[in-house]
């Protein structure tokens, strides 16, 4: 039997489970599946260890050549942060990253912390077992009430982000860790989450257009891995509507860009000579639901020009749709795209001998140690805290990512309480009344409750400074070097 005969449209999917262990229910199902990889969750996290013994189980039922991915940017999305220790978001990053030289080029500094925060993350996933992390995000923050962007972006200056994103993608190159440039055509602009809706973004001017397109042209000048292509329809400029050669405008703007063919195939892989990997955002987003049951999107996924396909968690949805019939002409899509999926393992295999090994980082971790120390000191004590060098107390959002490093080696002797959406903070308040309190917190400027309790501390007798650690410029550098302390103590203890 010839291969075009054995493959079926499930080869491209990267699916999706509920549960810590490798089940013999779920074996079965991947079986029958043999999808091109797994994308785990953090329904699947409990444990190093059990995360490292779960890939390795993985492979053994599916085969070495099996795609491990994981949503992990920094910042809010991070499936891992059960296990692993949190990085800033690409917007802290962005902020931390954005001086330049008087030529126009990134500083030294820059290009160091946006180095530092790509292998970080890197190794950590390596450590773990995964191959293909769905980062970094390329969009454009030119939305503030946007609901799905915010600080996964790293900034609002396309020509900034293009040259924050060399660094990052050259970078990722450096790992046997395959990357994905995401949302394609940008999804900066859209007004609604396209888990829940479909958004309609206008990008029909030309200056607009070509603002969120900038980053990608980079990502894909760069030869990026792989693109994943956003669940929004998109408004294009009269000038590529005319490149293109539409022939019916209206309907192609009523199309979501992912099961779009002109979009992708004629615009990203032709117009823009994109070649490697093109991946669909999550197939069960409410987006796309409008637009047939799971066999006829994932069908027009790969008729538009997916490589990929993504599920969620619905393993039992995505057998459904395994063993649908296919026209030749989308037997000999799969085709392509699994010899494209094949050579992507190659270029793995290929950075793993040139990848520099864990025994070989205690030098650099030590060296970037002592460098954060000394800047985070100087930027925290000297530059930002004016008279809260010595605060009463400090009050921290309950949340994952508060900077240890702060708090633990500026300040060893303070009293730290922590609060949510729910705290009673009169409890709190009564006992520190006229005092100097710090107050760390995360999404205050996207979390309406946040906000409310944070100002209930600001109207109280105290003396009050806020950090809000994902905005604006000068706490990202708090944010960015805090966590990759972290994260590096986390990869010493790992090696151990």
């Amino acid at each position: 039997m010839t291969l075009l005969n054995k493959l079926k449209i499930s080869n491209l999917f990267i699916v999706g489970f509920e549960g810590t262990i490798l089940t013999d229910e779920i074996s079965e199902k991947l079986l029958r599946l043999r999808p091109a990889g797994i994308i785990l969750f953090d329904t699947n996290i409990e444990s190093r260890p059990q995360v490292q013994k779960l890939i390795k189980d993985l492979k053994n039922l599916l085969g070495e050549k099996l795609l491990i991915s994981v949503d992990q940017e920094g910042g809010k999305v991070e499936r891992l942060r059960k296990v692993s220790p949190s990085l800033c978001s690409l917007y802290a990053l962005g902020k931390a990253s954005s001086e330049l030289n008087s030529d126009g080029s990134l500083s030294e500094k820059s290009v160091e912390n946006l180095k530092t925060h790509t292998r970080l993350l890197a190794l950590d996933l390596i450590d773990l077992g995964f191959n293909l992390v769905f980062a970094p995000c390329a969009d454009l923050n030119s939305n503030s009430l946007n609901p799905i962007i915010g600080t996964r972006s790293l900034g609002e200056d396309s020509n900034l982000i293009a040259k924050q994103l060399s660094v990052i993608i050259n970078e990722f190159k450096n790992y046997p860790l395959l990357h994905c440039a995401k949302h394609f055509p940008g999804h900066g602009d859209a007004k609604i989450d396209s888990h829940l809706a479909l958004p309609e973004i206008d990008l029909s001017d030309l200056t607009k257009f070509e603002s969120h397109l900038q980053p990608f042209k980079k990502a894909i000048s760069l030869d990026t891995d792989s693109v994943m292509v956003a669940h929004a329809t998109f408004k294009l400029p009269p000038k590529i509507i005319e490149e293109l050669k539409l022939e019916d405008e209206e309907s192609f703007s009523k199309l979501p860009a992912s099961i779009n063919p002109k979009l992708i195939k004629s615009f990203l892989c032709k117009h823009l000579s994109f070649s490697n990997l093109v991946i669909s955002d999550e197939i069960t987003m409410k987006a796309l639901s409008h637009f047939g049951d799971y066999e006829s999107i994932a069908k027009q996924m790969i008729h538009a020009g997916n490589d990929l396909v993504i599920w969620n968690t619905n393993i039992d949805e995505a057998l459904e749709v395994c063993d649908a019939e296919l026209s030749s002409e989308l037997l000999n899509s799969i085709k392509l795209s699994f010899e494209k999926i094949d050579r992507f393992h190659e270029f793995l295999s290929l950075r793993v001998k040139t990848y520099q090994k864990r025994e070989e980082l205690d030098q650099e971790i030590d060296s970037l140690y002592l460098k954060q120390q000394d800047f985070l000191k100087e930027l925290f004590c000297n530059n930002h805290l004016q008279d809260f060098n010595e605060p009463d107390l400090i009050l921290c959002f309950d949340h994952h990512k508060i900077e240890n490093f702060v708090l633990s080696e500026i300040f060893p002797n303070v009293t730290i309480d922590r609060f949510n959406n729910k705290s009673n903070l009169t409890i709190i308040l009564d006992r520190y009344r006229d005092k100097k309190i710090l107050v760390f917190s995360f999404l205050a400027y996207t979390n309406p409750k946040q906000r409310e309790q944070i100002n209930v501390i600001k109207k109280s007798s105290n003396q009050v400074l806020e950090i809000a650690c994902d905005y604006p410029d000068s706490e990202a550098h708090i944010n960015l070097l805090a966590f990759n302390k972290v994260h590096i103590e986390a990869l010493r203890q790992s090696k151990e």
